[in-house]
């Protein structure tokens, strides 16, 4: 017994450290060998850049121009809603529900009135009355102004990028309320 014991170390051993004995047993690459690598390397970081510069490419010549041009309303459908949907689900506390349908209902115009709250616009009334709910000008031009502010002065914003640079920034110090300290 004591024999099997001292196979089955000495077994556990040896195939233990036969990798470690097999890393080593291999050739050092040489010089010639890095520089082959160096080369099949540049030659990557080459393909790389092209594909870089060809994507740029792509990017400026595919840039689209959002702005919102109609009043929007429960019922309406089209890319337009698209644009307002996706412009909304950037911010989880106007539109936690983020959905992008192309479709303006119920859950669009809760998300409408949570921005036209956070913005100041009007913060009650329906539709019809104040325009509560609604894209109507005054919520166009806060939209557009928010999406031109944060795109640049070209206003364009190449597609899938919908949260121009700083517009959570202006969002929430829009939103922002302070209390007057008493002296």
């Amino acid at each position: 017994m004591k024999t099997f014991k001292k196979y089955f170390i000495i077994a556990v051993l040896i195939f233990g450290l036969s990798p470690a004995l097999f890393t080593l047993a291999q050739e050092v690459p040489t010089v010639e060998d890095l520089l082959a690598i160096i080369d099949d390397l540049k030659e990557q970081i080459t393909q790389v850049q092209d594909e870089v510069d060809s994507l740029k490419f792509e990017s400026e010549t595919s840039k689209v121009e959002i702005e919102f041009l109609r009043t929007l309303n429960r019922g309406v459908t089209g890319d337009e809603v698209e644009e307002l949907q996706e412009f909304l689900k950037q911010f989880p506390d106007i539109y936690p529900e983020g959905l992008v349908t192309g479709y303006f209902g119920p859950l669009t115009e809760k998300a409408v009135k949570n921005f036209q709250k956070a913005q100041g616009i009007v913060s009650s009334g329906n539709p019809s009355t104040t325009g509560f709910g609604q894209v109507g000008p005054l919520t166009r031009n806060k939209l557009n102004d928010l999406i031109t502010d944060g795109a640049g002065a070209s206003g364009k914003t190449p597609p899938g990028l919908l949260t121009p640079p700083g517009i959570q920034d202006k969002i929430s110090t829009t939103t922002a309320t302070t209390t007057p300290s008493a002296k």
